[in-house]
This record gives structure tokens, sequence and C-alpha cells, in this order.
């Protein structure tokens, strides 16, 4: 398989889509979702060029103007999933493991690491059941050992680049 996946960008949009607001329930989410999937059918429409499959919105925001970005999300309903990423090249590196994590969500992977500490679940966040190593590592969101961002801590709240 010479493609195994085919990216091509798709002009600015005019909208950015809707947003999932913070502590949202269920119906909510559900709600936010419908309206998402409705987004991205009528955004990705571009004359003369094929509808995709899958659709990516990323949203660059000003690391100056926030600490943290808000969550990103890949929905598999609608093949659809919004990245918010930092604006700024020496955190380039995060923001394509950011955007690779919820496209694997669009296609059906779940996350393999607590959603509350950041470590990763065993044993489905473990090398013997995940046999790539790039996508357990994206997936579980962690990096090598001794791994270390850009502001020389482990774990950057920022979601620096990090280098080992």
């Amino acid at each position: 398989m010479e493609e195994p996946v085919h990216v091509e960008l798709y002009p600015v949009g005019s909208e950015l889509p809707p947003a999932l607001k913070p502590g949202s329930g269920p119906l909510g989410i559900a709600w936010w979702s419908l309206k998402l999937r409705w987004f991205a059918a009528h955004a990705s429409q571009v004359p003369g060029r094929a509808p995709p499959r899958i659709r990516m919105f990323v949203l660059y925001h000003d690391p100056a103007t926030l600490d943290r970005v808000p969550d990103s999300h890949g929905l598999q309903k609608g093949l659809v999933g919004i990245v918010h990423a930092f604006a700024e090249s020496t955190m380039a590196g995060s923001n394509t493991i950011v955007i690779a994590h919820e496209l694997l969500h669009t296609v059906g992977a779940t996350d393999k690491y607590d959603l509350t500490t950041g470590t990763p679940l065993y044993p489905d966040g473990s090398p013997t059941r995940i046999k790539s190593r790039s996508i357990r590592r994206t997936m579980r969101n962690s990096w090598p050992a001794g791994a270390r961002c850009r502001h020389k801590r482990r774990r950057c709240r920022r979601a620096c680049a990090v280098s080992s």
C-alpha cells in the first residue's frame, strides 16, 4: 500500500465549528455532536473537489493569550474531528500528535490512558495489545522514557513538543 492515508488541505473556512461547552451533560454533548456533523458536511463543500471522507478542523490559538487549549475531539460517527492547537512552530510536533490522535478516534480507536491522571491503561495501553509503537504512543498520550518538553518538565500543561 503506497499511500494508506491521503491528506488534502482545504481552504480556510469563514466560520468556526460549534464549540462544546464545558460541563455539557449527555444531551448537550449529543446536540453539539449533531451540530458539528451538520457544520462539517456544509463547511467541506468546495466546488470542483470531491467531498472528504474524514474532516479534521484544526483551530490554532495564540500561546501568549492561553495557557491551555480547549479539549480536542474526534468523532467516529460523522468521521469528523476538531483539534485545538497552539500556533507556534516549536509546538508543531505535539500538534501533529494531537491531530493524529483525534484522527484515529474518527476511525474507531479509543483512548488508552486514564483521562484523570494521564497514565496508560493496562492491559489496553500496554505493548502486547497494540502492536504499532507509534499508534500505541499516540493513543496512550505518553512519550518515551526521559522525554521532556521545552520547559524541561516531564508532563507539560501547555502540550509542548517533546524531545528525547
